[in-house]
């Protein structure tokens, strides 16, 4: 497995620098920097938010990848996504695949 050949992979606090640092260089020129809650966890997530991550990335089906590297995937539905969102202090917005927001159903 993947996981087993890194023999040092980055953890909490350099997910959180880079999530920083990208936001400040890249301001203007990258709009959208992704949570990463799949990879690192849902706190962890919840924490990039706070470090300029806005997009918390969403549900997959069918993924392969992160289980072949030893990575067990969560099993999130919309609810528990917004609720999560909530709860780090922001409101969650459902987009399309071009980032425009979705219309909330009335």
């Amino acid at each position: 497995m993947l996981g087993k050949k890194i023999p040092h992979p980055a953890g909490g606090t350099e997910l959180l620098k880079t999530v920083a640092i990208a936001r400040i260089v890249f301001r203007g020129e990258i709009k959208w920097i992704q949570a990463g809650w799949l990879t690192a966890g849902v706190k962890l997530g919840q924490a990039t938010l706070e470090y300029g991550a806005n997009d918390w990335g969403g549900t997959l089906y069918g993924e392969k990848v992160l289980p072949e590297a030893g990575v067990p995937l969560p099993k999130l539905v919309r609810r528990s996504i917004e609720r999560l969102i909530a709860e780090a202090g922001y409101e969650p917005v459902e987009r399309d695949n071009w980032y425009k927001p979705v219309p909330k159903n009335v």
